[in-house]
């Protein structure tokens, strides 16, 4: 009887689970006051602000490499960093064995020589990478690999747009040489996005520095050597396909105002690639800016506004109507909640919790939006 009733008491003393923070109760957000922005989303959302968890944009890019988007591959570095005279110690070796006709002594300094390229974090010194690249031809022609000749071939010459054959070697591979050389000068650039856009000299393809024009840069589909920043670089293998709409996120320039990019169709998946290889590819989180809270699918690509806040700029005493653009959001409330309908009208809601969707003030002119459709209120939890 006693063990009875202890086990019929112990679901009531024993200790209350502790919850638990799931993806889905993920708030990113600009920056300012942590706890404000929990309140707000709170309202917004209807989860319990104790079940939310705010992190700032740039907390969760810190540290992430370069990602791309669409039609190509991108392939950071994943061993220790390299130094150029790591590279010249394995070309030297390199040199030599090919001298002898020692090719597999010379295929493996110059797998090397070419594994601490892709791995430098200093500027590449491009006449040594030409160079290795180049052998790497001679070497490959001389096993017989016809597609890693060129491949080799084609590497030297973007190091090095110049270069010439050099008649040290038996002319075996020139003509395999000079049909590369040909094909790249009259090669077709495509466009490669660059987001966002990174302070001048802190990009460069192929060993040179690369001055990104309207958000773009051109290249040559294929592979290619990539290092971002200005001081510690970091290098990674760049493969872009031919006719790709390709765009480059380097998550180490994202601030805060990247978070707007929500708003803008264009700029959308890149902001959505960062959070998804950031947070992972699963759950939903919630997208603060200063103006309207988003709900993104990590993996997927459909945003959904949640909610909406007033301007940050109103009409001043004298008139003046704040800058913006027209926007249509999606307002939640609650019972006995205050509604912004726009032109500074308030209206208090007595009825159950509803959606209401409507057009919201012209930013421009600061002209009121009268219109909404009863259609558009809809019971609490429904989907419009």
């Amino acid at each position: 009887m006693q063990s009875l009733i202890l086990a019929l008491l112990a679901p009531a003393f024993a200790a209350p689970e502790t919850p638990t923070v799931k993806t889905e109760d993920l708030v990113i957000y600009g920056g300012g006051d942590a706890a404000s922005v929990v309140a707000r989303v709170a309202l917004q959302s209807g989860i319990p602000a104790d079940q939310l968890r705010a992190l700032t944009v740039e907390s969760i890019v810190a540290g992430r490499p370069p990602s791309i988007l669409g039609g190509g591959r991108l392939t950071p570095c994943t061993t220790a960093p390299a130094g150029n005279d790591a590279v010249s110690r394995s070309l030297e070796i390199a040199k030599g064995a090919v001298a002898y006709m020692e090719y597999g002594s010379a295929k493996a300094a110059l797998d090397q020589a070419i594994r601490d390229v892709g791995c430098l974090h200093e500027a590449v010194d491009t006449v040594m990478a030409g160079r290795a690249w180049y052998l790497s031809g001679i070497v490959a022609h001389a096993a017989g690999d016809q597609a890693g000749t060129r491949a080799s071939f084609r590497q030297a010459i973007l190091f090095q747009p110049d270069l010439k054959w050099d008649d040290n070697f038996k002319p075996d591979a020139r003509t395999t040489f000079d049909a590369v050389s040909s094909e790249m000068k009259t090669a077709t650039m495509v466009p490669l996005r660059v987001v966002p856009v990174p302070p001048e000299g802190a990009l460069r393809i192929d060993g040179r520095p690369v001055k990104v024009v309207g958000g773009q840069v051109g290249v040559i589909p294929g592979a290619h050597h990539l290092q971002v920043g200005t001081s510690a670089l970091s290098s990674a293998r760049l493969e872009v396909d031919t006719n790709a709409q390709a765009s480059v996120v380097l998550p180490q320039y994202v601030t805060a105002e990247a978070l707007d990019w929500a708003g803008d169709g264009e700029k959308r998946g890149a902001l959505t690639a960062i959070l998804s290889g950031s947070l992972g590819t699963s759950g939903n989180v919630f997208v603060a800016t200063d103006t309207v809270l988003w709900r993104v699918r990590m993996g997927g690509s459909a945003w959904d506004v949640v909610g909406a806040s007033a301007p940050a700029a109103t009409a001043g005493a004298g008139g003046g109507a704040s800058k913006g653009r027209t926007r249509t959001a999606r307002f939640l409330a609650g019972s006995g909640a205050a509604l912004l309908l726009g032109g500074g009208t308030m209206a208090t809601l007595a009825t159950a919790p509803v959606a209401l969707t409507a057009s919201a003030q012209d930013l421009k002119t600061g002209a009121p939006s009268t219109s909404f459709k009863s259609a558009d209120l809809l019971p609490a939890g429904a989907v419009p």
